[in-house]
This record gives structure tokens, sequence and C-alpha cells, in this order.
């Protein structure tokens, strides 16, 4: 198999780090050949707090989500792209690229030769949607080779020729893009979505239109594939894509073995059965319910367990489960493990890992929630008004289980808002200002304490304001997107430090201290880390000190605070004697 390398996009924070977590995983046990890079937009100021450089291979650039005066994250995508290629961080005998997006997986091992990638071939996934390739959006932009335009997106797989090629021009036509559907969204919205009924102000027709603002990234490939990419594409002078629907299908969309290359979670899911009393029974998800996972914080939290996960190839096979819902569960069981490698390698206290499903902790006699509502429920009550059937189902949550050492956090992100250490030392840390000081520590020990527990909004109970479409949130600059010229948010961040200005360029702009683990354990990973600094592309190695002090020598901090607290004490009191002394001898004095 041709080397090789795989990249995906991300920024420095909550959703994109469980994102990579899970994909770094995917790309080690789909036995995927060659490396993979995670290509992080990140400014110098969000690098000075942010703890999940030791996820996997990270290559940092500047963040360009502000470009133009815009709120738009989606100019990350090929500005990462064109930074990576160009730099010494590529590797040397790297012969193809795949791109991909953070919230997919790797399901099984891809060689580009044997799928027909090479010089001026690229394969992608079909984004039959795109109709603007035809429908004279390109002329407005003079898109070169439009006979070659492609609706493709999602996943390409490129020589590293073509890629180079295409990079900067995919960025360019991204910007143009997007700054056309700005100032003239009724004319970009008949050009992206000409079949569209221009009269229908109802909130579904709202969030298609918001979402072809959004599609602007693809269409800047018009050139070379869609309007970002296509455009880029095609103007690059790409004269073959590949579309493979195997290359790419969404989780709930995957009917049959052996399923796509690559799983995108992008879309909500909901698995139905009906249970042994034959009750109906379902498990939805939806990766916007979980923006508030800060999984570099170590909350110890887990998704809930699905029903069950294609653990059993023998009952698929012989047609007794469903292929399409045992993956639907199997992607959840492949985050929790994910997860649980994760917190085992970058946290101080190593939560048990959760079973693959509640199938599997059935007939594993496992004291753990079986239904992703428990936690809900149990909030509510249920464990009293209903406590038979709720110390089945939800044995953890009611408390029945027998008291285990670091239990797995099923439910929701919210539900880690606890202190695991007493809460007199706690207390006592919160004063001694250690939440700041040894901030690793007190995230796993006095979370609640320290104000550290996130504001994500229930997973499964009423919508908050956390879980709206994320789409909403990329804005034109004065605030309104495609939804009817509504405002949403509009970007106030300054224009972002130019490429020359460098990241990382002081020690003291690296990023706050991690966990112990992330020094010992990964001797290898601390090399993993590269960044852009001055006008050349250097490696950079971040070695993350050994911050996080055993819990005794924070006891032993207090005690020498208390120590100091009372020499102080004694020294006032023996300077007020001395005080006392004096003015008595000079009033005697006096009186001479």
């Amino acid at each position: 198999m041709a080397l090789l390398h795989t990249v995906f996009s991300a920024e420095c924070n909550n959703i994109f780090d469980w994102h990579s977590i899970a994909l770094f995983r995917s790309h080690n046990v789909s036995g995927q050949v060659g490396g993979i890079t995670r290509l992080l937009a990140c400014s110098k100021e969000q690098l000075k707090t942010y703890h999940g450089l030791d996820i996997g291979p990270t290559f940092v650039h500047p963040n360009h989500r502000a470009d133009e005066g815009m709120n738009y994250a989606a100019f990350n995508k090929p500005a990462s792209i064109n930074y990576f290629v160009h730099s010494t961080a590529l590797p040397k005998d790297v012969k193809y690229i795949m791109q991909l997006d953070a919230d997919m997986l790797i399901h099984r091992p891809l060689d580009p030769e044997a799928l027909g990638v090479a010089p001026g071939v690229v394969l992608s996934a079909p984004y039959d949607y795109l109709v603007g390739t035809t429908s004279g959006l390109a002329d407005v932009f003079q898109v070169k080779n439009q006979q070659h335009l492609a609706r493709v997106g999602g996943v390409h797989v490129f020589h590293i020729d073509d890629i180079k090629r295409i990079a900067p021009l995919w960025l360019n036509f991204t910007e143009r893009v997007r700054e056309f559907s700005c100032r003239d969204p009724e004319r970009y919205y008949e050009l992206a979505s000409p079949d569209a009924d221009r009269k229908d102000q109802s909130e579904e027709a709202l969030g298609r239109r918001r979402q072809f603002m959004w599609m602007v990234e693809m269409y800047a490939v018009a050139s070379a594939r869609a309007p970002g990419y296509v455009f880029g594409a095609a103007h690059a002078g790409i004269e073959k894509h590949i579309v493979s629907g195997e290359l790419m299908r969404y989780t709930g969309d995957v009917l049959k073995l052996p399923g796509p290359y690559v799983i995108h979670y992008g879309i909500d899911w909901e698995v139905k059965w009906k249970d042994r009393d034959g009750f109906d029974r379902h498990y939805s998800f939806n990766k916007l319910l979980y923006l508030g996972l800060d999984a570099a914080s170590c909350p110890r939290w887990f998704f809930p367990l699905p029903p069950y996960a294609d653990e059993i190839p023998g009952d698929l096979l012989s047609g007794k489960k469903n292929y399409r819902d045992a993956l639907c569960g199997r992607q959840i069981a492949e985050f929790n493990a994910a997860l649980c490698e994760y917190y085992h390698r970058h946290c101080m206290v190593h939560p048990r890992c959760p079973p693959v499903s509640a199938e599997h902790a059935r007939k594993h006699g496992l004291c753990v929630d079986l239904n992703q509502n428990c936690l809900s429920w149990a909030r509510k009550g249920e464990c009293t008004s209903n406590p038979g059937w709720m110390k089945e189902e939800c044995a953890q949550s009611c408390g029945a289980c027998a008291e285990q050492d670091a239990p797995p956090l099923l439910g929701r992100p919210e539900s880690t808002c606890i202190d695991t250490a007493p809460s007199a030392s706690c207390e006592s840390l919160v004063h001694l200002n250690a939440c700041t000081t040894q901030r690793p520590y007190m995230l796993e020990a006095c979370r609640r304490s320290c104000h550290f527990c996130n504001a994500s909004a229930d997973a499964f109970g009423p919508k908050g304001e956390d879980e709206r479409d994320d789409t909403a949130a990329h804005a034109c600059p004065d605030g309104s997107d495609l939804g009817g010229g509504k405002v949403i948010v509009a970007s106030k961040d300054p224009k972002l430090v130019a490429l020359q200005d460098g990241l990382l360029d002081e020690q003291t702009d690296q990023p706050d201290q991690l966990s112990p683990n992330v020094g010992q354990r990964r001797t290898a990973a601390r090399n993993d880390v590269v960044s852009l600094r001055d006008d050349t592309h250097e490696h950079l190695a971040l070695d993350a000190a050994m911050a996080s002090w055993p819990f005794f020598l924070v006891q032993g901090l207090m005690l020498l605070a208390t120590g100091y607290f009372l020499r102080g004490f004694i020294d006032r009191r023996a300077r007020s004697k001395r005080l006392q002394v004096g003015v008595g001898g000079r009033t005697q004095a006096m009186r001479h």
C-alpha cells in the first residue's frame, strides 16, 4: 500500500477534542496504514489555556475563523491543509493525503492506489446537493475548467502534488464565495439552491437556508470540488474525481456489511427495538447534545450504553440483528473506548472502562446504568416512585451498586459536577488558590468547589441554548445569516495575527501545565506537536511539566501555610509586647 497520511481539521475547544480522541483511536484500531495528524487551528492566546495538546499528533496553525470579519469555522479546513502540505511537518515520503472532518471515524483501511487515486485523479464522497456547480454560481467567480466541476465533499484522497495546487485556491474561493453570500444572500441562495421555494418562511426552510450558508466551503472547491473546494479543484486543473458512495456514509445510512471506509456521525440517528416485556424502546444520538463534554478536564464521563453493538458478528450475519442498528451501537462503544484510553493516559484518576453495550452488561451481571435516560429519571425521583424497575435498569444512578473505585459516569457531562475529595479538604484547598496553582489535581478532586463544571444542557431533557444548530453561529460580519436575515451572533474578534508573527515564540507562550501522566506516559507523543513559527515551519516539542502534585504534597503545603500563619501570629504578639515596653519606657523618660 502506497504511503498515505491522514489529516483532519480541528479547533482548540471541547467538542473538537472528543471528536479528535475518537478519530485518533479509529485510525489505530482500523488497521489504516500511514500516519495521522490533527491540524489544529488555535490562536496564540487560546494556546495559553488549552489542555488538549496530548490528544494525538498535532500541527498547530493560526485560527482563521474570524477572517474577513466573519465567524466562519470552515475557513480553517482549507487553511489548515494549505499550511500543512507546504510545511516541513509533512513527512517526506508521503505520496497521498486523505482529508477527513473531525466528526468521522475510519471504519476500514483504504488503499488509495487500489481505488484509483493518481496524479490528477482525486477520490471523493458524493455530495449531490451541491447544485451550484451547474446553476451559474461558478460564473460569478470566473472559475476555470468548469467542465470538471464535481459534486463532491466530506472526504477526499489526493495525490500530494494535487493537494499542494488545490489548497491555496480552495481557501481563496472559500473566502470569495463566503463574502458574496453575505453581500448578496438572496442571489447566492438562488444560485446555490435554485429549486427552493423563496416564499417558504417555515423553520425547516430557514434551517435549509442556513445550511446552504455553511456549504460555502464546499463550493470553494468548485474549482476542484464544491463551491469552495469544488471551485478550487477545477481551477487547479483536476480533471477527474472518482466519486464513490463506499468512501463515506452517515452512521444511520449504513445498511449492510462491510460498510464504508469512513463513517460520518454528523447527522443524528435513532435505534428502536422492543424489550423483553414487549415495550417499545429507543436510543438516539446527536453530536450537538454533547457540546459540553470537556475530556481534557478528566470528568470520568462516558456516553450512555447503547442497547447493543456489533460485538456478536454471528447474529449479524444470521439476520438476528440489524447491521445498521448494531453499527450505531458500535459508534457509541468506540467513543467510550477512546475516552477511557485517553483518561488513562492523560488523567491522574483512571476510571473503569464501561461495557460496550447494555446487552453485554446484562449478560455479565455488571452493575451499571442500562438506559440512556437513567440519570435524568433518577434526578426526577423515579428511584423512589418506581424502585423495582429503576434498580434493575438504573442501578448506578439509584445507588444500588456496591462502592467501586472510579466508576464510570454514564449519562450527561453535567452529571460529573461533584467533589471526590472530602469537602473540608476541597474548601481548604480553594482558600489556598489550588484551583489555579494545582488545576490538574483540583479538576479531578474538587470540580464543584472550583466551579469547573461545564454548563451543558441535559442531553436527554428539554433543549437549551447550548443545543442550537451549530450552523447558526456562523454569521456574516453584520450578524445576519441566510435564515431570512435573522441576527444570530456577530463575531467581534480582531483580525488574527499574520503568519510571520508566529505562535509559540517564547517559553511563556506554552500552554498551562498538564497532568504528570503527560510527561511520564507519552515520550514519543511529546514530539507530536508541530507549530508554525516565523517565516518557516519548525517542529516544536512541548515538554509538559510535572504539574500535578500528589495529594499528600498538597496537604504538606497546607501545613506549611498553617505554620506561616502561626508564626505570623506569634511575631505580631511579640512585636506588640515590644511596642508596649517601648511606649512605657518613653513615657517614664518623659516624666523624668
